[in-house]
């Protein structure tokens, strides 16, 4: 019972108490020194908890922050809040306030810690991130997304389209928010870095060695269209 109790306090350290997402009574005008990212998840996991890290970058020279980073989990998706269970097929919407600037999707981490297993898995998207800019006091909705994953890894994540009238509804919840929804086509970037490993599979990026590179907007995939296996 000790050992069980120990992984439980671990996994919820690891999870967080907060998903990151924009309370619905929170004002947010033209005015606002910061911004709100908005943008569709589609999931379909085992884990419960997928942890997206935004991280900030200069457009002029590539290098990313070391510093300015930004994580955020789908709603319902800690481990109390989905009883431990997986997501398959289940819509989400990231509604986030986040500083205006650059910002580039670094790595989606998953795990699982139970009395019979541990996972910790990080995809680090290095061949085609998402990259995004943040304007002060704007609403940015950047599209809808699909993430797969299996036991043993993370196989996908991609952009598979728009759908700005389900934005516009979710955003209307939010009555506090006053600011239109503006839609962005978000760019594709590559990075290269020093990977080390982290956990018993996953490996994240060294960010003191990435330079980030603007390639082109960021291409509409169906969820059958890739079938990628993960290297590193």
């Amino acid at each position: 019972m000790r050992l069980i109790s120990l992984c439980l306090a671990v996994f919820v350290a690891l999870s967080g108490c907060s998903e990151n997402q924009v309370k619905k009574d929170v004002v947010f005008t033209k005015a606002s020194p910061d911004s709100v990212l908005v943008f569709g998840l589609l999931l379909n996991t085992p884990f419960p908890n997928p942890e997206f890290t935004f991280r900030k970058y200069d457009p002029l020279t590539g290098k990313p922050s070391l510093t300015e980073t930004f994580k955020a989990q789908p709603p319902g998706s800690n481990w109390l809040a989905s009883g431990g269970i997986g997501q398959y097929n289940v819509q989400s919407y990231f509604v986030l306030n986040m500083p205006a600037g650059h910002w580039f999707l670094e790595c989606i981490r998953v795990g699982k810690i139970d009395s019979v297993s541990s996972y910790n898995h990080i995809l680090c998207p290095s061949n085609d991130s998402l990259a995004f800019k943040l304007i002060p006091g704007e609403a940015t909705y950047i599209g809808e997304y699909y993430f797969y994953s299996e036991t043993m890894g993370i196989v996908q994540f991609d952009l598979i389209g728009g759908d700005v009238g389900r934005a516009n509804q979710k955003i209307a919840e939010y009555k506090n928010i006053t600011s239109p929804l503006v839609t962005q086509e978000p760019n594709s970037a590559t990075y290269n870095c020093v990977k080390k490993r982290v956990g018993l599979i996953g490996y994240e990026c060294n960010m003191k060695t990435a330079i980030l590179k603007i390639k082109s907007p960021k291409a509409v995939r169906k969820p059958t269209d890739i079938k990628m296996k993960i290297s590193y």
